[in-house]
């Protein structure tokens, strides 16, 4: 499968999440809750993601740190371009929309042949799993029990390995060749 196509699933995939929990579920194309359902994410625990915040479930760190999170992932987003309107930006809602435009913007580098913009797209989306949002889920699955945040933390974990071939192959191809 070439990078482009794998760009896209990817795009796809965290979209319809983002979808599915700021929706809540509701009035969405049957094939999408399908979609989800393949990852073992149920259409009852929506209300439950869309209520994952950091600042509650990030357990591994100190009270003080917790409640800086929401100003903490603000400005990581605002590095990034990107603003949160409507949530908490310490909210797995938030992250999965920033990851959603990471994904959508690696696609639009990809169609313009813009290596560098890619590399520096797929850092940040790599960041972005193992910093804040696979400490989150995996915080939340212990504490809630949500089968679908096991699935989720399986999706991440697959995803990160993922970005971390598709990075060590973009740099070993540009790497210079010494004879």
């Amino acid at each position: 499968m070439d990078e482009l196509s794998i760009a896209r699933g990817r795009q796809v995939f965290y979209t319809l999440l983002l979808t599915f929990i700021t929706r809540r579920g509701e009035g969405l194309h049957p094939a999408f809750l399908r979609a989800l359902e393949t990852y073992g994410i149920s259409r009852g625990d929506a209300e439950v993601l869309a209520h994952i915040t950091a600042s509650r479930y990030r357990l591994d760190l100190d009270p003080v740190a917790r409640s800086l999170m929401p100003r903490a992932l603000e400005e990581f987003y605002a590095n990034h371009g990107f603003k949160v309107n409507d949530v908490q930006p310490d909210s797995l809602q938030a992250l999965i929309a920033f990851m959603a435009r990471l994904a959508s913007d690696e696609v639009r580098m990809l169609e313009l042949g813009e290596a560098n913009q890619v590399l520096q797209l797929r850092k940040t989306q790599l960041k972005t799993i193992t910093t804040h949002i696979k400490p989150i889920v995996e915080h939340a699955a212990r504490e809630t029990g949500l089968r679908s945040l096991e699935a989720l933390l399986e999706f991440l974990e697959n995803d990160k390995d993922l970005l971390k071939s598709l990075i060590t192959k973009q740099l070993e191809a540009h790497k210079p060749k010494y004879a």
